[in-house]
């Protein structure tokens, strides 16, 4: 058997248990290829942050927190570095398919839907039926709210860098 035998082990015995470390933990945070770190909602300080490629860090937005929503501030107090290849996103965070501010409405019969509203207005439909557009909504110059969803897909979330050092 490959599994450890506590009856063989004698009295004296101790296992360790070694766990994966967190990716998106500590002061200095590098996140590798191959490897997601999520960051949920809330406002987080690194001294460093660096994305190598292939390497992604997805900050999730809060539907629950109204009108807006709320997004991820991530604060460096050195630097920024994302490298070619690597990502910091926010796709897909935002309000779900048709919720939010202002959403989109799915596709009927013969017809596309129409686009969320956000930083502008939302698409329209290719149907006559359905011609009414989502206003924007937000402030363009400090956009902290989260993308309301569309007829079919969630909207953008919200991310707010502040770098002290280089990006």
């Amino acid at each position: 058997s490959s599994a450890w035998d506590q009856t063989n082990a004698g009295s004296d015995s101790f296992v360790t248990v070694i766990k994966d470390p967190d990716p998106c933990a500590g002061p200095n945070l590098t996140i590798p290829s191959g490897v997601t770190c999520t960051l949920p909602s809330g406002s987080y300080t690194f001294q460093s942050l660096t994305v190598q490629s292939g390497g992604t860090l997805v900050l999730q937005g809060d539907s629950a927190t109204t009108p807006y929503g709320a997004g991820v501030t991530v604060t460096v107090t050195s630097n920024l570095t994302v490298a070619s290849g690597g990502t910091i996103t926010a796709n897909d965070q935002g309000f779900g398919a048709g919720q939010g501010p202002q959403p989109g409405r799915p596709a009927g019969i013969g017809a596309s839907g129409n686009g969320a509203g956000h930083g502008g207005e939302g698409g329209l439909s290719n149907h006559p039926c359905c011609q009414v557009r989502a206003i924007a909504y937000g402030d363009a110059l400090l956009p902290l709210a989260m993308g309301s969803g569309g007829g079919n897909t969630s909207g953008g979330g919200a991310i707010k860098l502040v770098v002290t050092g280089t990006f």
